[in-house]
């Protein structure tokens, strides 16, 4: 819980009752300043109608979900969320099945924040309700008798979504987007396959209008933008191209994300051709030569825009993705998938452009239509327009996939720490060792001190590097280190043991020191293969001879 850590500070339930009060009073006053600053601006929007299409926006895309159909809700989302759920209904045909939803009832809503910037307002409500899950069979081959796998069981959902509009839209009495009405002319909708209105020719998914869906999260994994957060470069590059904004890239790099996840589900660079760099895709085509892991049951917790950088060529744009699922590995596109299971990862997408390039604030949230006509992508890997010819990929219109890091390593290359100087190149002493022997007690050591930090980490990663250990392996080495779980496998013999334990020494020096914890570790460790303290002592002194020649320090 939010609050929990107020239990360790005041011991009395009185009082964290009382700052928890204060926060929920603070936070209410907030949001009632904001919508009035939303009504002084649109006298007709109230609170409650807003609420009410929320709720039915929400019945209306859950329903389109389960039936694996969601043409007819496009109009009520960014690009992004609609890649995202075109994904994940992609997954389930692909596994033969359905998850359904049935008799959704929306029991309570709430607006829980409100943010209000240049380019939009945000409002995020907390929607709660319940219904009946069931899975069944989605074959073609049962299409006429759709057996169910599991199921019916009641179950409830207590979620976020996130809506936008642009600060200057009006409510409007003749109707919205829930209604299957054009929010700027109020006809019926008709849309051209660019989103536009028949009749008036409005972008429909715009922001223009009307409240479009741009993000939907868990309660428990979501967390309000911070307006205080400084991102580096971003008010360089909004003066530059007054049109740039957080949500769009945002947006963007949803639909990346959620091609780069489809690509390698299938095995194939196909979803990327028209959203990445040439480079990119020689990457990726690269590790379905040989292993490759891919998720199953992804959601994504967080997408955030955290640098910017300008440079005379290229603009380039990080961003942070937070995101879980069950994975799985493969050695070639035949072979068998292993199980790897589930985890929480966060990625960063590097996206580049052309600099000068500036943003088409009309069609930004439409991300995944062309930029030179507005048509949609058709099912080709053509890396230009069908219609018009403008390329997709060139960096000239449109943010297109760099690269994709760990956020860790994207970190470790900002310090400068991604492999401390101290470390060599190489791990010869431990090369006859089973790896998994290695990791489990390098992540010991590494948290032997309880401050886990990037030096211990990268030491941690350069060995996986150089045995081929999956970081999806390292990650659950360490969520059972956390648990207190970790099993500690020995080496065969008392050579090894010496191999092994010269490495454990690096990993303890990682940060300049050797901790009391650090060191009463190794020597257990060296007291099973009967190694006496003094040689445990003498490998520690050597090492550090050796780690301040390479720093030359005096």
């Amino acid at each position: 819980m939010a609050f929990d850590f107020l239990k360790t500070l005041f011991p009395e339930p009185k009082i964290v009752n009382t700052i928890k009060r204060g926060f929920e009073g603070q936070r209410k006053l907030y949001v009632e300043t904001q919508l009035t600053n939303i009504r002084n601006r649109d006298p007709k929007f109230n609170a409650a109608g807003f609420l009410k299409y929320a709720g039915d926006v929400l019945l209306k895309i859950k329903s389109a979900f389960h039936s694996h159909n969601i043409s007819a809700v496009s109009p009520l989302m960014t690009d992004g969320m609609r890649e995202r759920l075109n994904v994940q209904i992609g997954f389930q045909r692909s596994g033969g099945y359905r998850d359904c939803l049935e008799c959704i009832q929306v029991v309570d809503s709430r607006i829980c924040q409100i943010d209000s910037g240049f380019h939009f307002d945000a409002i995020h409500v907390r929607l709660a309700g319940d219904g009946i899950a069931r899975r069944t069979a989605s074959s073609a081959a049962l299409a006429g008798n759709k057996r169910v796998l599991s199921g019916p069981e009641g179950r409830v959902f207590k979620e976020v979504w996130s809506f936008l509009r642009r600060p200057g839209a009006k409510t409007k009495g003749h109707g919205n987007l829930r209604e299957g009405l054009c929010p700027n002319c109020g006809a019926s909708i008709r849309l051209t396959d660019r989103m536009k209105c028949k009749t008036c020719g409005s972008i429909i998914n715009s922001g223009r209008h009307d409240w479009i869906l741009f993000k939907l999260s868990d309660v428990s994994e979501w967390k309000a933008r911070d307006s205080t957060r400084h991102v580096q470069g971003l008010g360089r590059m909004q003066r530059l191209d007054p049109g740039f904004c957080a949500e769009f890239l945002e947006d963007r790099s949803a639909v990346v994300f959620w091609r780069w996840r489809q690509a390698l589900a299938e095995g194939k660079a196909d979803p990327l051709v028209r959203v990445s760099s040439p480079s990119f895709l020689k990457k990726l085509l690269g590790e379905f030569q040989g292993d490759w892991i891919y998720c199953r049951d992804v959601t994504v917790h967080s997408v955030r825009l955290i640098d910017v950088e300008i440079s005379p060529a290229r603009d380039r744009v990080y961003v942070q993705v937070r995101w879980s699922g069950t994975g799985y590995s493969r050695r070639s596109k035949s072979g068998r998938p292993a199980f790897l299971g589930p985890g929480m990862r966060t990625h960063v997408l590097v996206l580049e452009r052309d600099h000068g390039v500036r943003t088409n604030t009309d069609t930004g949230l439409n991300s995944s239509h062309c930029a030179g006509c507005g048509a949609p992508e058709e099912k080709s890997t053509s890396s230009a327009c069908f219609y018009c010819g403008t390329p997709f990929t060139d960096g000239k219109h449109h943010w297109i996939l760099a690269d994709i890091i760990l956020y860790y390593d994207w970190t470790s290359r900002r310090r400068k720490v991604s492999r401390p100087l101290w470390l060599p190149m190489d791990f010869h002493c431990v090369s006859e060792i089973e790896p998994s022997i290695v990791m489990a007690w390098l992540v010991k050591v590494m948290f032997a001190d309880k401050r886990a930090g990037a030096r211990e980490m990268a030491l941690v990663e350069a060995f996986g590097r150089s045995r081929n250990f999956l970081h999806e392996k390292i990650v659950k080495l360490i969520q059972a280190e956390r648990r207190g779980e970790l099993d500690l496998p020995a080496p065969r013999n008392r050579k090894e043991a010496l191999g092994c334990l010269k490495v454990l020494v690096w990993m303890a020096l990682s940060d300049g020191r050797v901790a009391k914890e650090e060191s009463d570790l190794l020597l257990a460790f060296a007291s099973r293969f009967k190694i006496s303290p003094a040689r445990v002592s003498e490998l520690v002194k050597s090492e550090t001879a050796h780690l301040q020649k390479r720093l030359q320090l005096k």
